[in-house]
């Protein structure tokens, strides 16, 4: 790509071309024309800083033949404190149950422990999977927590879910802290396992998990 926009503590990555695709040598440098807008590390990871505008250059080591991605960096508004309406016809809390600020993981809690609060209660596998369908998403990290931003394509609102990862107490541990969101739903299947929304840092979907050995938090939904 030769431009790009990203929310302030957005996160994307470069990658270059090789031409020739069978070139010997390979090595590429990363440089930002203004580290103070947006930041590149050694793998074309690009990180936004402030609002504003950075070129991102890669020189390659053999002829320092160079290509360019002009990053646009905006200011994001999040709603930190009342209910979201995504244009679904459903209200999100703004943050995990247990939390005070869209970063903060929540309380983790097997399934069969969630318990419904003033009108509040845990969205369904579908109401989850129509939120994924009508939004864009993209890696963010916010107040120093690395999550996903969800933006929906109906009203431009967001969400935002830290990557909590989930804890697995057969085992004792704690699993993707950094890398994956894990998120109850409603919905069961049999009588051992509901299904978590999930994002593995590429895709956003449903999966089946344990109702009592796994615990990760959850995102109350309430109707308009």
């Amino acid at each position: 790509m030769t431009e790009t926009t990203l929310y302030e503590g957005g996160v994307t990555t470069l990658y270059p071309v090789i031409n020739p695709s069978n070139a010997s040598n390979q090595q590429v440098s990363w440089s930002s024309s203004n580290p103070a807008v947006a930041t590149v590390d050694d793998y074309g990871q690009v990180t936004a800083k402030s609002a504003g505008t950075a070129v991102i250059t890669v020189t390659s080591a053999d002829g320092n033949f160079t290509a360019t991605c002009t990053v646009t960096v905006t200011q994001l508004v999040l709603d930190t404190e009342g209910p979201v309406d995504m244009g679904s016809g459903l209200l999100w809390a703004s943050c995990n149950t247990g939390a005070t600020s869209p970063e903060i993981y929540g309380t983790f809690t097997n399934w069969a422990d969630i318990v419904p609060n003033e009108g509040w209660q845990t969205p369904t596998r579908a109401q989850f999977e129509e939120l994924i369908a009508e939004c864009v998403h993209s890696i963010l990290i916010y107040n120093g927590v690395k999550g996903l931003l969800l933006t929906s394509t109906v009203n431009g609102n967001h969400l935002f879910f830290p990557m909590t990862g989930a804890t697995n107490t057969a085992y004792n541990m704690t699993m993707g802290e950094g890398y994956f969101v894990m998120l109850w739903t409603a919905t069961e299947e049999g009588s051992n396992v509901a299904y978590v929304a999930q994002y593995d840092g590429q895709t956003f979907t449903t999966s089946p998990a344990p109702k009592v050995s796994i615990l990760c938090p959850m995102r109350a939904v309430k109707q308009l």
